[in-house]
């Protein structure tokens, strides 16, 4: 198994967040109530920062020592409530073992890139993009329909493989660890912490995407990807949402189940080349 260190680093982010503004909120108040200038009859800390009003005073005030007591206890909350985020952030994601089945046939290095390079470009730009959908539209019987499905899904997997491959790596018909973080990473602006943590994402990505463990992606591997965390209602488009929920589950580490699954269903237990 191994530990969302990500989910993990967020919610202690929103515990300090947390920390800090009861701890803000709490030095304001006293200094307020100690303040004989003041007295009862400041502006409210507590009902503005909390309810968004102007009440003056009164037992809401930041000036009363019971406003200062509910803000411990607001404060005590958000934060428990933070722990437990980060807790379950935390928790162990899906490590399948390794598959047993043989690498797929390296893909022609005269694949045409066009699909691959247009999937890029709609996954950073958020459009929706149709590999198959128009093409299904005329079909009506269902195992037909299914058959062009996969046909055209595999297509662009091979047109995706090999697009990155050109582009980030060395035109095999794989995809190396190195290749898929040098494209995913390309022209990325960011800064070094940020490119560490996109680093150590994208390592936990690819080996769930490497499903055999031989360090090469292949079409097939990609092909699941595509159906199990793409296009999940398999009607041969891909969404801006489903663009954006996708590569967040892939990221993320929570998508090892469904990519295995996505395998399995369409090439079975063991790949055949």
């Amino acid at each position: 198994m191994k530990l969302n260190l990500s989910g993990f680093a967020d919610g202690l982010s929103k515990i300090g967040k947390n920390l800090m503004e009861t701890a803000t909120f709490y030095g304001a108040s006293k200094m307020a109530l100690h303040n004989p200038s003041t007295g009862m009859y400041g502006p409210s800390v507590w009902t503005q920062g909390c309810y968004g009003g102007g009440y003056m005073g009164g037992m809401y005030s930041p000036y009363n020592n019971a406003a200062i007591g509910m803000a411990y206890q607001n404060g005590y909350a958000s934060t428990m409530a933070a722990i437990q985020s980060a807790i379950a952030g935390s928790q162990p994601v899906a490590d399948l073992p390794d598959t047993d089945a043989p690498a797929a046939s390296a893909v022609d290095a005269n694949q045409d890139t066009m699909a691959g390079a247009a999937f890029e470009v709609s996954e950073k730009t958020g459009q929706n993009f149709d590999f198959a959908k128009t093409s299904l539209e005329s079909i009506t019987d269902a195992a037909q329909k299914q058959a062009k499905y996969n046909e055209l899904t595999q297509q662009l997997a091979k047109s995706l493989l090999m697009n990155i491959d050109k582009n980030s790596g060395n035109s095999d018909g794989y995809l190396a660890l190195e290749e898929f973080i040098n494209n995913e990473m390309k022209n990325a602006n960011l800064t070094e912490e940020q490119k560490t943590q996109l680093k150590t994402k994208l390592q936990q990505a690819y080996s769930q995407l490497d499903q055999n463990g031989d360090s090469k992606v292949d079409w097939k591997e990609l092909t699941a990807m595509i159906t199990g965390l793409y296009d999940t209602n398999h009607d041969g488009e891909i969404t801006s949402e489903e663009f954006q929920a996708g590569g967040n589950n892939l990221l993320s580490g929570s998508g090892a189940s469904a990519l295995r699954t996505a395998y399995q269903n369409l090439f079975g237990n063991r790949e055949q080349s």
